[in-house]
């Protein structure tokens, strides 16, 4: 079974959403359709944003929805130690533990929302950086559209983003 990390813009998203991208991932994860992995410190993360004073008084972060989440991210979840040290990747320190849990859990894919940070290093180790939306591409492949969608979001060409990835496969072989 494939082995997803959310950045916590995901669960704000899906929480304010019920029809988007990122409330039908977290109801795939809710259906078993991939595991997610957390560490103690993405945990306190979540908490700390979904907590935060200016949700508290928005329907959709009642503290009951907000509790009921934050168990079943405690409880169904696989959980890491945290510990593994990462290079800083921007000025952004929170999105290291993102990346440190990616690298311990040799997750496959890292959602997230953060065009300025995450999104841009495509990928980190074995792990791929993706939108919401192309997470769900992911998980219902159509190859086509996903090098579009991709090739989009980078401001390039389907053609370029095709023949970098053709290079990067002949390399690795």
């Amino acid at each position: 079974m494939k082995l997803f990390i959310f950045d916590t813009n995901i669960l704000i998203s899906a929480l304010l959403s019920h029809a988007g991208n990122e409330a039908t991932l977290l109801n795939m994860w809710t259906e078993k359709k991939f595991n997610l992995a957390v560490t103690p410190q993405i945990l306190e993360e979540y908490g700390d944003v979904l907590f935060r004073e200016k949700f508290r008084y928005h329907p959709a972060f009642s503290q009951t929805k907000t509790e009921y989440l934050l168990n079943r991210l405690r409880v169904n979840t696989l959980h890491y130690t945290g510990t593994h040290e990462v290079e800083p990747l921007s000025s952004d320190r929170d999105d290291e533990i993102f990346i440190a849990c990616a690298v311990e859990a040799q997750a496959d894919i890292l959602v997230t929302g953060d065009t300025k940070h995450l999104l841009p290093l495509d990928n980190y180790g074995k792990t791929k950086i993706l939108t919401s939306k192309e997470a769900l591409h992911y998980l219902n492949p159509n190859p086509i559209i996903d090098l579009i969608e991709v090739a989009k979001r980078r401001g390039v060409s389907a053609e370029q983003l095709l023949k970098k990835k053709l290079t990067q496969k002949k390399k690795a072989a």
